[in-house]
């Protein structure tokens, strides 16, 4: 039994002996593979119009981020910012695609409080059909479909406001005649409307 111990004991340190030469030769064997390998490529690669030949990257795109904002401009009325609270998604979706719909057929600028805008729209009983009025805008509310804005101006010594909502179908042109920003501040916040005090 003990010769049968010491044979397994010795043939398992010639097997430990043997896999020490192989893991020493076998790094070797695939470096001079690779080698081999590589040579036979660069000898088979002759030209650049052969498929094997090295390819440049594309170059990559750029993306100009302020024309693009530019172009999404008609998108950041204050009327597309969805309400607060609990909204429903249907709902919304529906509005926005009718809001797009109807500046598809009418041109609606871009206009803050403090701008001068001239309005025209039709009236269905006065006698030129066509009616325009001219004034600065004091205030725009609502979201959605429901989006106002009210355009002040004095007439004859007289204050008239008139308060419009943006997509009406009545309206025919809205025309900036000049471009202002009212500035914000904590007592009057954004708006004229305390003029019509």
């Amino acid at each position: 039994m003990a010769s049968c111990i010491a044979a397994g004991q010795g043939a398992a340190m010639g097997l430990g002996r043997s896999f020490q030469a192989a893991r020493t030769l076998l790094p070797a064997q695939t470096s001079i593979a690779c080698r081999f390998q590589a040579g036979y490529v660069r000898q088979q690669s002759t030209g650049p119009s052969e498929p094997g030949a090295f390819q440049l990257p594309p170059k990559p795109v750029f993306e100009d981020k302020h024309r693009f904002a530019q172009q999404e401009r008609r998108f950041l009325s204050p009327e597309f910012i969805p309400r607060r609270g609990r909204t429903h998604p249907l709902e919304f979706q529906i509005e926005r695609k009718d809001m797009l719909e109807r500046r598809k057929v009418l041109h609606i600028p871009e206009f803050y409080v403090g701008s001068i805008l001239r309005v025209t729209t039709s009236y269905p009983y006065a006698n030129g059909k066509i009616g325009q009025f001219l004034g600065i805008c004091i205030q725009r509310s609502g979201k959605g479909l429901g989006a106002t804005f009210i355009l002040r101006n004095i007439i004859e010594g007289q204050g008239v406001e008139i308060c419009f909502e943006l997509y009406n179908p009545r309206i025919q042109e809205i025309q900036v005649v000049k471009l202002e920003k009212r500035t914000w501040t904590p007592s009057t916040g954004n708006s004229y409307i305390y003029l019509t005090r």
